[in-house]
């Protein structure tokens, strides 16, 4: 995380991910901080039965220029 965290701070979230054809920087940022957040959430709530992600408020930045924060 830190490693994508620096990324972020010297990178721009409209650039090309290489491994990831089709997606851009801001694209993979959302996804590992929805899988980090709703899995922290899980945890927190110590919930048992299966969650959806539609089912927790995540808290994530709306606009892509807002993730590296």
């Amino acid at each position: 995380m830190a490693r994508l965290a620096a990324v972020l701070d010297e990178g721009d979230v409209a650039a090309p991910v290489a491994t990831c054809p089709g997606w851009t920087l801001g694209d993979l940022t959302r996804h590992v901080g929805f899988v980090q957040r709703w899995c922290t959430v899980l945890l927190r709530r110590r919930v048992q039965e299966r969650p959806t992600g539609r089912d927790l408020d995540l808290d994530l930045p709306a606009l892509p220029q807002d993730l590296p924060g």
